[in-house]
């Protein structure tokens, strides 16, 4: 410790209503600490804010004040513990990291003693996702994860952009239609992150030997495709993600004023797509389905839906990244009733041996 420089972390403010009650308020978290201080430690953390050295910090309290050197270190060390300050680290500052600087400032929160939040955004350039479909919900998770440093992205859909895709998809303008999304978003994303690598496949997905395409390692496989529909492509990836033990999620999407999450699957670990839909029947299962003359049924859908559910399948997809960080959507399904802003997730039990996972229902409490 004695050679290193620390600051605070760009995240936190300081208030105090008096000289003894210091209050620091942590941006990110919506959280505040609030501790007893004196003149002393005062003095201490107006070092730390003028970046001294952690060797001229001490030799300045230890000539100052009748204090130890134990003393020093367990301010310290209380201040990296509850994360207040990080280690000043010296990396070249190029354009990457200037690109990422207020995400940076974001990652602060999954910091410990042994990672800084550089180090997470570097977990991050060095991790790959497969996005599986490029459409409402797809091409926004691509356009977030783009933004948020992911070193490579493999977009497998063999759709071409249409008119009526511009309301709500990402990326798409009128002189895209046509043409394939995939080639359209891999242009899109290079502009916004040069330093991305994309791989793209202009395919459908009609059986799991179909994703022998994807390049390997990768770090997540999401799927977003529903043709022909969502439970179907999400059962055909839960099969080749448990085969090669890859973490994916279902980026189940939207109908209406209904958001769709979930869910994450962490093989080994959590419950997978097959786990969860074999506890719940379809309410219709029991009816079957008519169609009178020309009619073709279609649920409406705007730009502010899908780019929320997109958004927040792209956070989920950072906290599988981020070694510090813990998935919100595992063992469960969530809806957002965007009529009434109302928000359920239900976790789900495993009653079920799953054939496709492995898990037992004895696992339930894993």
């Amino acid at each position: 410790m004695s050679m290193k420089s620390y600051k605070f972390i760009d995240s936190v403010k300081f208030y105090t209503n008096n000289e003894q009650d210091l209050h620091i308020v942590f941006m990110n978290e919506q959280k505040r600490l609030v501790y007893k201080v004196n003149k002393v430690t005062l003095k201490l953390l107006e070092l730390i804010g003028n970046k001294e050295s952690y060797e001229n910090i001490t030799k300045i309290m230890l000539s100052e004040y009748d204090i130890s050197n134990k003393n020093i270190d367990e301010v310290f060390l209380n201040l990296i513990q509850n994360n207040i300050i990080e280690e000043n680290e010296d990396k070249e500052q190029n354009d990457y990291y200037e690109f990422l600087d207020r995400q940076i400032n974001f990652l602060s929160q999954y910091t410990n003693e042994d990672v800084t939040k550089t180090d997470i955004q570097d977990y991050l350039k060095k991790s790959h996702v497969v996005i599986l479909g490029c459409g409402g919900v797809g091409s926004w998770i691509a356009y977030n994860l783009a933004q948020s440093g992911v070193g490579t992205l493999t977009l497998i859909d063999n759709d071409v952009v249409e008119l009526s895709n511009l309301n709500r998809q990402a990326l798409y303008f009128s002189e895209d239609i046509d043409k394939y999304k995939v080639e359209v978003l891999m242009e899109k994303l290079k502009k916004i992150n040069p330093e991305l690598s994309i791989n793209i496949f202009k395919t459908y997905i009609n059986d799991v030997s179909d994703l022998n395409i994807i390049p390997l390692p990768a770090n997540l496989l999401i799927n977003c495709a529903d043709k022909p529909n969502s439970y179907e492509t999400g059962m055909i990836v839960t099969r080749y993600a448990c085969k090669n033990k890859m973490t994916n999620m279902n980026g189940i999407g939207y109908r209406g004023n209904v958001c769709r999450l979930g869910n994450t699957t962490i093989p080994g670990e959590t419950m997978c797509w097959n786990c969860i839909n074999q506890n719940n029947e379809w309410e219709l299962k029991d009816l079957e389905q008519v169609k009178f003359g020309n009619h073709h049924s279609s649920a409406g859908s705007i730009a502010s839906i899908s780019s929320l559910i997109g958004s927040i399948h792209s956070l989920e997809a950072l906290k599988i990244l981020i070694p510090t960080a813990k998935p919100s959507l595992i063992n469960g399904i969530g809806e957002i009733d965007i009529s009434n802003l109302k928000i359920e997730f239900t976790l789900e039990k495993q009653t079920k041996d799953c054939k496709v996972c492995g898990r037992r229902r004895k696992d339930d409490n894993k």
